[in-house]
């Protein structure tokens, strides 16, 4: 207990020589993007498999999908229903902070702008249903209440045994067509992030051909810097 988490660096991208930090205010705006880009990609990923694991599943399109590595689900294996369910909340917490407000960069709903209609009501949908049922404990799709066992009901000698429990229902999974319209929606904000994120790289790019030579001998290697695991959970993103 003693011991901080650890933190774990990693990166998607894999330079083949070592970089050095611009650090220019284009550099900090296609940061940004770029960060909007790498979540898209996760949702755009997970609902990927999401999406193989409903149709394996149900059985639909079996000469389409490979032989997913986890068991479906069975009476006495959840654990089909905890990947699945893992899978979608993640999903939807990721694809709805991505319109959250941002130092630099502000995403809004004008990115769907063109799109048929009903992308803007799906997009309230998914966030609504993050915002609302997902993220917060007050969720209408999770009830329940505690029952006892009866011996003798609709006679006078009714009475309770001595069995009782409580019962908890919780929303079951997603349809494969919502499933879909969110992997959609991710792609389309996806490809916005990343031609804004490729116009400020050209940006920072030409900022830094720039600048003198002494300048450039002088910026620092661009790496990972890990933070003790409890200092850093406390502070917001830079």
């Amino acid at each position: 207990m003693e011991q901080p988490p650890v933190i774990r660096v990693g990166t998607r991208e894999q330079p083949s020589d070592t970089l050095y930090e611009v650090n220019v205010e284009e550099a900090k705006e296609g940061l940004e993007w770029n960060g909007i880009e790498g979540d898209t990609q996760y949702v755009i990923d997970a609902t990927n498999i999401s999406m193989e694991m409903v149709r394996h599943e149900s059985k639909e399109d079996t000469d389409e999908v490979r032989e997913y590595p986890i068991r479906v689900k069975d009476e006495t294996d959840r654990s089909h229903d905890i990947i699945t369910r893992s899978l979608w909340e993640s999903s939807l917490v990721t694809y709805a902070r991505c319109f959250g407000t941002g130092k630099r960069v502000r995403l809004d709903a004008s990115v769907f702008d063109g799109q048929p209609e009903g992308a803007l009501r799906w997009h309230k949908y998914f966030k609504d249903t993050r915002n609302k049922h997902v993220s917060h404990s007050v969720n209408p799709f999770e009830f329940g209440g505690f029952g006892v066992r009866l011996s003798g009901r609709g006679s006078p000698h009714v009475r309770v045994t001595d069995e009782g429990g409580f019962m908890h229902f919780y929303r079951g999974g997603e349809a494969l067509s919502t499933i879909e319209v969110l992997n959609w929606l991710a792609k389309l904000v996806n490809r916005h992030a990343m031609k804004r994120r490729n116009e400020a790289g050209q940006g920072a790019l030409d900022r830094a051909t720039a600048i003198s030579k002494g300048q450039l001998n002088a910026l620092p290697m661009l790496q990972p810097s890990p933070e003790d695991g409890f200092d850093a959970a406390g502070k917001a993103r830079q």
